[in-house]
């Protein structure tokens, strides 16, 4: 018997900064809203959807009906969350030396420096994708001053939001000019700055293996501004911070990604709290911290679980 596909959802997701906050406190957002709906608590929100498994542009092998029993099935997104097959036991990154130009402060080598990252990503992530069976889809990257509109929606205001991933389009934004306020542009900056790609890049992750819109499915169930919509987008968010963990792990001590810079760019992750801002969508920074350890301790899909963490957990 073949699996039902549903449609997917909108797949919005965001990476933030709070109002108020320091210029190194990062809250990352994720909207999962009905078309029409523009926000709550005073944040901007953008969103998007997955593709349907059909479209062009998601890779996935082709039917064949004359399938032989050791042929793979086809790789299609699966819309589950605790037991997602990606999070099986056994599944983690296989070493990656990631290869990074030299993290300057100019335009044009902050895009080189994201550009060389995304090819690490794209190497670190896609066998594990293969082994699940799920489909992969290379990851866009636009690397304008500013954000743009996008298939995702109207960019929000430049003191709520460094960056953001839309799943419509498969694109992560990354904002040259907005990241290199938040971050500066010194060497010690560069951790930063590959670690907001590397969470990003989770969330691309979610979205081609159908956790994303899974998870909205949850969200929009829930009710997106009740304590349980919150609490979804919270598991959403820490979850892309440990797989961001992840990378740091199967990349540390292994071509331009010292050691140094693997465990700065885990640590990055204490900045990350909205706790501040009235229904908090992303988490107090002490859990946030917590699971990109995990995931750069235990280099296990199955370790980035949020989906059965307590409440607690992703507080």
């Amino acid at each position: 018997m073949t699996e039902p596909v549903e449609p997917p959802l909108e797949d919005p997701t965001a990476h933030y900064r709070g109002r108020g906050n320091s210029p190194l406190v990062i809250t990352l957002v994720v909207a999962g809203l009905l078309a029409g709906i523009l926000g709550f608590a005073g944040l901007a929100r953008t969103w998007g959807s997955s593709p349907d498994v059909g479209e062009p542009g998601l890779a996935a092998s082709p039917p064949s009906s004359t399938a032989g029993p050791e042929e793979k099935p086809v790789a299609r997104p699966k819309y589950r969350l605790a037991d997602h097959p990606l999070l099986a036991e056994g599944l983690g990154l296989g070493p990656i030396e990631c290869q990074l130009p030299a993290f300057g402060r100019g335009q044009e080598q902050l895009h080189d420096y994201y550009t060389a990252g995304l090819k690490c990503l794209e190497a670190a992530w896609t066998p594990v994708l293969q082994a699940a069976n799920l489909p992969t889809q290379q990851a866009k990257l636009d690397t304008s001053p500013d954000l743009p509109r996008n298939p995702c929606g109207e960019p929000p205001n430049e003191d709520e939001a460094i960056a953001m991933y839309c799943g419509a389009n498969f694109t992560i934004y990354m904002p040259i000019t907005r990241l290199q306020r938040n971050y500066g542009s010194g060497r010690s900056a560069a951790s930063g700055h590959l670690a907001t790609l590397a969470h990003e890049y989770g969330h691309h992750v979610q979205a081609v293996s159908g956790m994303l819109s899974a998870a909205n499915r949850q969200q929009i169930d829930a009710g997106e501004s009740t304590p349980a919509g919150r609490e979804t987008s919270r598991r959403i968010e820490m979850q892309a911070t440990c797989f961001a963990g992840m990378f740091f792990a199967a990349t540390s001590g292994r071509g331009s990604v010292t050691k140094s810079l693997a465990d700065s760019g885990v640590a990055d992750f204490r900045r990350m709290d909205d706790t501040s801002v009235q229904g908090s969508t992303h988490g107090k920074a002490s859990n946030q911290a917590a699971w990109a350890k995990r995931g750069h301790k235990d280099n296990r899909t199955a370790s980035c679980n949020t989906w059965t963490a307590s409440s607690a957990e992703v507080s």
